[in-house]
């Protein structure tokens, strides 16, 4: 009979009679309302209440065979009992959602249509005019980025024995680093440093001043140190370092107005006090030397004999750039921040190059190579970003060097061979080694890394298939000599040039594969590859060459502007032949070329 419900509470059935049934039927009940509300609340939080009841049937459906009422419990706090719950789930299947696309922020949507409607080009100007306000819109980030950290390392310019911590040295290095903080678009790009003691605000953007900045050490707007007192001592030093309290007690003639321009993030370069400098770099030896956590923080500035000499012959900074705010997804928030940073540094790096008058005008000659130098100082610098841009560069002027030599070896084989057509041949023999040694390279070995060294194998299949073409043609040359009929010479060329052409190609591609052992990956790989190229030229140069000529003999030697047979250009080098394989022409053959 069914037990009449009490206020609050589901009705069920009552157990089944049996010891065994009873135990059973009681914990799959109690394990059913523990495990439902648990899904329930926990499920239905994280993946929504379609997923709950999902799981909801899935655990019904693995109960035991009980009484039929004896999967109605209410679960504690859940909104239905399971039955409900996978009554529910039946009867009601939901359609499936379509997933919205993301909903871009107003300005994205602003700079669309305008980008749609003026078509702006650069999403700085498109940004600006959606924003409706000058000021830099990026968010900035708080994570530096390697790639965009430029890095500069000073040394005296006449290597003279002084210490490079000097007013005008320290002026240099200011007005050097400027050339990174005035960028246009600096406050888009600055690293927001969270543990930074001084920031600009220009343009109502807060940029971190750098800290790992020589210059920094000593261009700071000193405090008094009042409150030093109730500072424990690494508390005191890291005040007395980076933050500009003066716990020390100050020193002689110590600026206190603060060093950034108004309106812009650049440092106010004025020469310091001859005083000031002398005592602060003073103090900074003999911290570094007392104390090790001091040492650790001011290693990064000095010279490795800095503290037996209590001065320093070189020192370096580093100007970081915030990198592209990420998303949870792991996705650039602002599709066009990267290409912001990436224009940044390439306008920082022309701005030094002019002030160090490094030219960049000059066909086949990179600006890197000249000196960069101020009045007393000589300087290095570099960044990621500017090392990839220098190697887009680099590899655009050897592109022009492929060109010219694969165009120099081409006139040299015409002039050799002299034939255009037989040149041309050969040339597109050297360049069919290629695509086939990148078959055997990939599918047969399974090497997969493809770099750009690899491209300089074409240098060394020029030399070398050009070599094999000039030994083949002076074999066929001197077969008119040993031999009388079409296949002899053939033959005799092919005997000739095969031994010859063997012994080379097969010692430089062992000396190539040899590389492979090498414990530096790229090394090892650019030295199979070059080696195989090597094999597919001889290959090709006992296959096809072979057969082109003969074609060419054959069909086309005597046809009128076919290669060199024009009238305007005169009779070829190579002997001809008698369609019989007679020796042709009296005297023919050797006029031009032998």
């Amino acid at each position: 009979p069914r037990l009449a419900p009490s206020a609050g509470a589901s009705s069920m059935r009552r157990p089944p009679s049996g010891r065994i049934h009873s135990c059973l039927w009681a914990g799959s009940s109690a394990l059913s309302t523990v495990v439902s509300s648990t899904l329930t609340t926990t499920t239905a939080r994280r993946a929504g209440p379609i997923r709950a009841r999902a799981a909801l049937t899935l655990l019904t459906t693995a109960l035991p065979r009980l009484p039929p009422g004896s999967r109605s419990l209410t679960a504690s706090g859940a909104s239905g009992g399971l039955a409900a719950e996978r009554a529910k789930t039946v009867a009601v299947r939901p359609a499936r959602r379509t997933r919205r696309p993301a909903r871009l922020p107003p300005a994205r949507r602003r700079c669309q249509r305008l980008r749609s409607s003026c078509r702006l080009s650069a999403p700085v100007l498109c940004l600006r005019a959606a924003s409706g306000s000058a000021g830099g819109r990026t968010p900035l980030s708080q994570r530096a980025s390697g790639n965009l950290t430029t890095t500069f390392m000073y040394r005296w310019r006449d290597g003279r024995d002084a210490d490079l911590f000097s007013p005008a040295a320290l002026q240099q290095m200011c007005e050097v680093e400027n050339e990174i903080l005035r960028g246009e678009h600096y406050g888009e790009v600055c690293f927001n440093d969270p543990n930074a003691a001084f920031y600009t605000t220009a343009s109502g953007t807060r940029c971190a001043l750098p800290r790992l900045s020589a210059p920094s050490l000593f261009y700071v707007p000193w405090q008094s140190g009042g409150g030093c007192a109730s500072l424990s001592p690494s508390e005191r030093l890291t005040a007395e370092v980076e933050e500009g309290v003066a716990c020390s007690g100050g020193y002689t003639g110590m600026p206190t107005a603060p060093f950034w321009t108004d309106g812009s993030h650049t440092r106010k370069c004025t020469l310091l006090d001859e005083a000031y400098v002398a005592e602060r770099a003073a103090w900074l030896y003999a911290a570094a030397a007392e104390h090790e956590g001091v040492r650790d923080r001011l290693g990064f500035f000095l010279a490795s004999d800095a503290l037996q000499l209590n001065e320093t012959h070189a020192s370096r900074s580093s100007v970081p750039l915030g990198s592209p705010v990420v998303g949870k997804d792991g996705r650039v928030v602002e599709p066009w921040a990267a290409t912001l940073h990436e224009d940044f540094v390439e306008a920082a790096k022309k701005r030094l190059f002019n002030k160090f008058k490094m030219r960049e005008d000059r066909p086949f000659w990179s600006p890197w190579r000249d000196s960069a130098e101020t009045a007393d100082l000589s300087i290095r610098f570099l960044s990621g970003a500017m090392l990839q841009g220098e190697f887009g560069d680099l590899m655009k002027t050897d592109f022009f060097m492929v060109i010219f030599s694969i165009l120099f070896v081409l006139v040299y084989m015409c002039y050799h061979t002299g034939c255009l057509t037989l040149g041309c041949l050969g040339l597109l023999m050297i360049l069919l080694s290629f695509p086939l040694a990148l078959f055997l390279y990939v599918v047969v070995f399974r090497v997969r890394y493809f770099a750009m060294i690899h491209v300089l194998a074409i240098f060394i299949a020029l030399g070398v298939g050009a070599d094999d073409i000039f030994v083949y043609v002076n074999a066929w040359r001197h077969s008119r000599r040993v031999a009388t009929s079409f296949e002899a010479r053939i033959a005799y060329a092919h005997r000739k040039t095969y031994r010859a052409v063997l012994a080379t190609s097969f010692t430089t591609a062992v000396a190539f594969f040899a590389t492979w052992v090498s414990p530096v990956m790229p090394v090892g790989a650019f030295g199979c590859f070059a080696a195989l190229a090597i094999v597919m030229t001889f290959a090709l140069v006992i296959s096809f060459f072979p057969a082109a000529l003969m074609i060419w003999e054959l069909r086309f030697r005597r046809a009128k502007c076919v290669g060199c047979c024009c009238p305007c250009i005169g009779r070829c080098a190579l002997p001809s032949v008698g369609p019989e394989g007679g020796g042709g022409e009296a005297g023919g053959g050797e006029a031009g070329g032998g």
